[in-house]
């Protein structure tokens, strides 16, 4: 195993050559040791894809983000490609809870307890994967992001947080597209379709569409009492799959197939 120091003015180093915008505060200027196992060495929160699939993304309580070659995973390192880290700090500062890959795996996006230490709000961190390097930053979230999705065409990155609703930024031009921050719970899921329409799942019970502009184009609670968690879309994009976080009272799981225009079962 490895031990390495990490330092927060390597990090701000990076950000600086970005484009998008500058820390609003300090991450901690001193060492932190980090012992390399090769591996997550704590939860894994999420995983992605890129559109080939060949690319996949995963991070943890163990405050990593880590690229794997699927098709290399028969490898002595399992086919490991690269290990990113963020700014970290004690507790769960730089813990990891969502990421999200660009269909053509040129970028990867992170975040999770991600800043909110230093200067009360959170950012959604930016990786090249080519150069295995932070390249920026997406900042001023109100709370923790508990999940992220990137577009089919690569245009458009949302973000679910844990409180104060969903956030869409326009990835060209690096800017918020639109938000909506009327959730009585924490996002759990976000996804796109393939005509950029969004679709989350809310721990108030509700199921949430948004349109291109950003407009709610339908909402529904699939389940009385159950709280929705994760989603998925079919292909075709006509059909959302939703999941719950707890269970009926006979201790029974659930998952609701809805329409997708309407979200009505």
């Amino acid at each position: 195993m490895i031990l390495r120091a990490f330092l927060g003015a390597s990090w701000l180093a990076c950000v600086a050559l970005s484009p998008v915008p500058a820390w609003a505060g300090d991450p901690p200027q001193d060492a932190v040791l980090r012992i390399e196992a090769g591996g997550h060495i704590g939860r894994v929160s999420r995983l992605a894809v890129d559109r080939t699939g060949r690319m996949l993304a995963t991070v943890g309580y163990d405050k990593t983000v880590r690229l794997w070659s699927v098709d290399d995973w028969g490898r002595p390192d399992r086919g490991q490609l690269a290990v990113l880290r963020v700014p970290i700090g004690p507790g769960a500062e730089g813990e990891l809870y969502a990421v999200a890959l660009s269909p053509d795996a040129r970028r990867v996006f992170a975040a999770g307890a991600t800043g909110g230490s230093w200067n009360g709000t959170f950012s959604v961190y930016v990786f090249d994967t080519e150069r295995a390097a932070l390249a920026g930053q997406l900042p001023g979230l109100g709370a923790p992001v508990n999940d992220l999705a990137v577009s089919r065409d690569g245009t458009r990155l949302a973000a679910g947080l844990a409180a104060g609703g969903i956030r869409v930024w326009d990835l060209r031009r690096m800017a918020t597209l639109y938000e909506d921050r009327a959730y009585a719970g924490p996002v759990r899921a976000v996804a796109f379709d393939a005509q950029d329409r969004l679709f989350t799942t809310a721990g108030d019970g509700r199921v949430r569409e948004y349109d291109p502009a950003g407009r709610k184009i339908a909402e529904a609670q699939p389940a009385p009492g159950l709280l929705p968690w994760g989603l998925a879309l079919s292909p075709d994009g006509d059909l959302v799959a939703v999941s719950y976080e707890n269970a009926k009272p006979d201790g029974r799981l659930r998952v609701d197939v809805l329409a997708a225009r309407t979200l009505a079962p």
